[in-house]
C-alpha cells in the first residue's frame, strides 16, 4: 500500500513538473480538444465500415477527383511560384519606374476571393462579354480558344489570386539577405541570373516552400471557382455526394481522404525544409542595395510586375464596377442592407470569440512554457490547414450526434422533444469558424504577447492580483493593437468563407458570400456585383495589416 502511494505521489510530481497541470493548462487543453473533435471525427471515418455507396464512388468519380485535384495543385502551384518569386526578386533587389508602388500593389489580388475573380473573368470572356463583343464588332473575329471555362482557365484564375502568398513570404525573406553575399557572387564573375538561381533562391528556399504550401492548401480548400468552372475536385465532390446524392457517409469518407492529402502536403513540406538548410552566417550584415534598371530591362521589369496586378486586381475590379453601374441602384434595397448587417454581425461575433479563445490559449502558454502546453498551442494550427468543407462535415456530424443524445435524454426525462438545438443553427457556424480560423488569431496574438515584459505580470501577482485580473488589466490593454489586427483578419476570413458556410448555414440563412455565389450561379452576375465589391473592400484590410507587419519586422 505504501508502494502504491509512493508511486502515485511520484506520478503526480512528474505530471506537475513536466506538464504543469493547473486550472489554466487544463482549461486550455479542454478547449483545444473540443475544437479538434470535428477533425478527429472525420479522421475516424477511415477506420469504420466502408459505406455502401463507396464502391460506386470509387469506380465512377474518385479517379476524376484525384486527377483534377492533382492537375490544379501542380498547375496553380507552378504558376503562382513563377509569378510570386519573380516579382519578389525584382521589387527587392532592383529599382525601376514604379517599383515602390508595385511592392504593395502586387498584394492587391489577395483582396479578391477566388470565386469572385472567377465570376469576373467568366463575364469578361463570355460570348456577350466585352472582349468577344470588341472582337466581333471591330475585328470581325469570334475565336473559340478564348473560352476559359475549363481546367487551364481555372488554373490561371486561381493562380492570379493566390500568388501573393508566395510573393509576401519570399519578399520578406529576400529583404533579410545581406548584400555582401550577393556581392561575393558578382565578384566571382557570376551574372544576375546565376546569382538569382544559385544564391538568392536557395537562401529563400524555406520561405518559398512555406508560401507554396499555403497556396496548395488554399487550392485544396477551393470550392467556388471549381464549381463555377465545372471542375470536379475533392471539395466539389464532397458537396455533390452530400447534397446531390444525400450520402453523409460517402461525404465523410471523401473528406477524410482530402484531410489525409493535406497532411501529406504538410509532411512533405516538413521533410523538404529539414533536408537542406541555407543560412547567412556572420555579423557583417549589410542591407541589400537596389540596382537601377534602365532601357529595355526597366521596361521588362515594369511589364512583369504590372501583368499580375492588372490581371489579378484591376481587370476583375473593372468588371465588377461595370456590373455595379448596370444594377447598382437595384442592389441597394432593404434586402441587401439587412444581408450586409447580418454578415458583418456574424463575422464580428466570430472574430470576437476567436480572439478570446486565442488570448486564453496564448496566456496559458505564457504562464506554463512546457512541452505539453506548446504542443497544445501548436494543435490549433490543424483547423486552418484543413479545408473548410472537411471542417463543416466534421462539425455537422458531431453536432447531429450530440443533438440526438440531448433529444433522447430530454425525451426520457420529460417526454418531450426540443428539436435540433445545435446542428442547423448559427451556433454550428460560429463553432466551425472558431475551429477553422483560430490559428489566424493565435499567431498575431502570440507575437503581441511575446513583446510584453514578464516582470509586469510578476509585479501584478506580487500585489495580490489574480491571473485573470493581470490578463484583463495589464496584458490585454498593452497588446490591444495585435488583438485588433487578429480580429480584423478573422473578420475578413469569415466574411469571405464560402464552402463551410454553404454546408452549415441554417435554412434560408444567407451571407454576402453565399448570396453573391448563388446570384452568380443563377447567371445574375450583375446583381452579385454589389456584394462582391463589399467583400473585396473588406479584403483590403488584411493587406494593410500584412504590409505593416512585414515593414515592422524588417526594420
Amino acid at each position: 500500500m505504501s508502494t502504491r502511494t509512493t508511486n502515485r505521489t511520484r506520478l503526480g510530481r512528474f505530471l506537475r513538473w513536466h506538464y504543469h497541470l493547473s486550472p489554466w493548462s487544463l482549461a486550455t487543453f479542454a478547449l483545444v480538444l473540443c475544437l479538434l473533435v470535428p477533425v478527429i471525427v472525420v479522421g475516424m471515418s477511415l477506420f469504420g465500415d466502408e459505406p455502401e455507396s463507396w464502391s460506386h464512388i470509387r469506380s465512377t468519380v474518385l479517379h476524376r477527383y484525384l486527377l483534377n485535384t492533382a492537375f490544379v495543385v501542380f498547375g496553380v502551384g507552378g504558376l503562382a511560384l513563377l509569378i510570386g518569386v519573380t516579382c519578389a526578386w525584382l521589387v527587392t533587389f532592383y529599382r525601376f519606374p514604379g517599383a515602390r508602388i508595385f511592392s504593395w500593389m502586387l498584394v492587391l489580388p489577395f483582396a479578391f476571393p477566388t470565386y469572385i475573380t472567377a465570376f469576373a473573368y467568366a463575364g469578361m470572356f463570355d460570348y456577350t462579354g466585352p472582349l468577344h463583343s470588341f472582337l466581333r464588332n471591330h475585328l470581325d473575329l469570334a475565336p473559340r480558344w478564348l473560352d476559359i471555362m475549363n481546367l487551364p482557365g481555372v488554373i490561371v484564375v486561381v493562380s492570379l489570386v493566390l500568388y501573393p502568398y508566395i510573393y509576401l513570404i519570399t519578399r520578406a525573406s529576400l529583404q533579410r539577405q545581406s548584400d555582401r553575399i550577393l556581392e561575393a557572387s558578382r565578384s566571382l564573375g557570376r551574372g544576375p541570373v546565376y546569382t538569382f538561381f544559385h544564391v538568392g533562391i536557395p537562401l529563400a528556399r524555406p520561405a518559398i516552400i512555406g508560401g507554396l504550401t499555403l497556396v496548395i492548401m488554399e487550392v485544396l480548400n477551393e470550392y467556388g471557382a471549381m464549381h463555377y468552372f465545372g471542375i470536379d475536385t475533392f471539395t466539389t465532390g464532397i458537396f455533390h455526394i452530400w447534397f446531390g446524392m444525400d450520402d453523409t457517409d460517402g461525404a465523410m469518407r471523401l473528406a477524410a481522404m482530402l484531410m489525409c492529402l493535406v497532411f501529406a502536403v504538410l509532411l512533405l513540406e516538413r521533410v523538404q525544409r529539414g533536408r537542406r538548410r541555407y543560412a547567412t552566417c556572420g555579423t557583417d550584415y549589410r542591407p541589400t542595395e537596389h540596382r537601377r534598371l534602365r532601357g529595355l530591362a526597366a521596361v521588362g521589369a515594369v511589364a512583369i510586375c504590372l501583368m499580375p496586378v492588372c490581371l489579378g486586381f484591376l481587370l476583375p475590379l473593372g468588371q465588377l464596377l461595370f456590373w455595379f453601374n448596370q444594377s447598382g441602384t437595384e442592389a441597394f434595397d432593404g434586402t441587401f442592407s439587412a444581408l450586409s448587417v447580418k454578415s458583418f454581425l456574424l463575422a464580428s461575433i466570430a472574430a470576437l470569440l476567436t480572439v478570446i479563445a486565442a488570448v486564453l490559449i496564448v496566456y496559458a502558454v505564457r504562464l506554463h512554457r512546457t512541452v505539453f502546453m506548446t504542443a497544445v498551442s501548436k494543435a490549433t494550427i490543424l483547423g486552418y490547414t484543413i479545408p473548410g468543407a472537411v471542417i463543416a462535415v466534421g462539425v455537422m456530424v458531431t453536432l447531429v450526434h450530440l443533438d440526438r443524445s440531448i433529444i433522447n435524454v430530454i425525451g426520457r426525462m420529460f417526454g418531450a422533444s426540443p428539436g435540433l438545438l445545435l446542428s442547423g443553427t448559427v451556433f454550428a457556424l460560429l463553432f466551425a469558424y472558431l475551429v477553422r480560423f483560430l490559428a489566424v488569431a493565435v499567431n498575431p496574438v502570440e507575437s503581441g504577447f511575446d513583446r510584453l515584459c514578464g516582470s509586469m505580470d510578476e509585479a501584478s501577482l506580487s500585489l495580490g492580483r489574480s491571473r485573470m485580473h493581470t490578463l484583463l488589466r495589464i496584458n490585454v490593454p498593452l497588446a490591444r493593437g495585435t488583438l485588433l489586427a487578429a480580429g480584423a483578419l478573422v473578420f475578413v476570413d469569415v466574411l469571405k468563407e464560402l464552402p463551410l458556410t454553404l454546408i452549415l448555414r441554417p435554412f434560408n440563412f444567407e451571407t454576402l458570400a453565399t448570396k453573391t455565389f448563388e446570384l452568380a450561379g443563377e447567371e445574375m452576375v450583375a446583381q452579385s456585383a454589389c456584394g462582391a465589391l463589399l467583400i473585396v473592400a473588406a479584403g483590403i484590410v488584411p493587406i494593410i495589416i500584412l504590409e505593416r507587419f512585414i515593414s515592422s519586422s524588417n526594420r
